[in-house]
């Protein structure tokens, strides 16, 4: 927060310094290494998933003290919090006023496309219930990033749905910097604005952190790989009810929610479709 004077002779000399200096802050919210501050997507902090992602935590380093040092494969795994998961849809870099506002307008305009799409699905099949299964897919989905543990969503076609819903929302509210969105397939990175990673059908597929070897130990480490194979491919997480879509802050965390993102709105796709501010 804070302000920028520009004192120029002339008003023309004084935009162009405006110009320039927009310019340079644009540049900076693009820069990769400008951290993101919000994301939008579904909260996975139900016990049963949480108890989940500690079980495979607790079982990667009983192996670890079994089979000892000499194996990095999990040794060396450093592990999501199991309380703090996401399924990030897209993050953000909120980092004025304006964008924060465009965002809020944004999950308004969300919140009726779902109401919409609920409405459809309800009239179609009695149900607009929207739920997923995790399990273990591979290491790594982005070119240059071959040393994590995802999840994959499976049975996910209304999630990809609403997913879409939520990235046009944004896109059109002009809340998305061209850096926000990082997803991309294990073979390709892909067009933002289709909405995240898509596969060959052009479905959006959704992944979940739950571990990385630091540093790159992993990348060509035939420990790891056999680590990934027998340990973690297909390894069932759980089926996830989605109840609400939020956008929450990337590095604020609720007491009240256990430690969890800190909400600073959410579209409720089971009792309705009010926003919480």
């Amino acid at each position: 927060r804070g302000e920028a004077l520009v004192v120029a002779p002339t008003a023309d000399r004084a935009a162009a310094g405006r110009a320039v200096f927009e310019s340079l802050l644009r540049s900076a919210l693009e820069a990769p290494s400008t951290p993101h501050t919000h994301f939008v997507g579904v909260p996975l902090n139900a016990d049963a998933l949480v108890d989940a992602a500690r079980a495979f935590r607790a079982g990667c380093l009983t192996r670890a003290a079994r089979v000892g040092s000499n194996d990095r494969s999990s040794s060396t795994l450093e592990f999501a919090e199991p309380g703090r998961l996401r399924l990030a849809f897209f993050e953000l870099k909120l980092c004025g006023d304006d964008a924060r506002a465009a965002a809020a307008d944004a999950m308004k305009r969300a919140e009726e496309d779902v109401s919409v799409l609920k409405r459809r699905w309800e009239e179609e099949t009695g149900t607009s219930a929207v739920s997923f299964s995790l399990r273990g897919a591979f290491r790594g989905f982005r070119d240059d990033d071959d040393d994590a543990l995802r999840l994959e969503t499976r049975d996910d076609a209304r999630l990809a749905s609403i997913r879409r819903l939520f990235a046009a929302a944004f896109r059109d509210a002009s809340a998305i910097a061209p850096s926000s969105f990082f997803f991309a397939d294990h073979d390709r990175r892909i067009d933002a604005h289709r909405g995240g990673a898509t596969d060959d059908d052009g479905d959006v597929i959704s992944h979940v952190e739950v571990a990385r070897w630091p540093n790159g130990a992993a990348a060509a480490d035939a420990d790891a790989e056999a680590f990934f194979r027998d340990v973690f491919d297909a390894r069932d997480f759980g089926r996830v009810d989605v109840e609400e879509v939020r956008l929450s802050k990337s590095r604020e965390f609720d007491v009240a929610l256990g430690g969890y993102f800190k909400c600073v709105q959410s579209v409720e796709l089971t009792r309705g479709n009010a926003v919480v501010p």
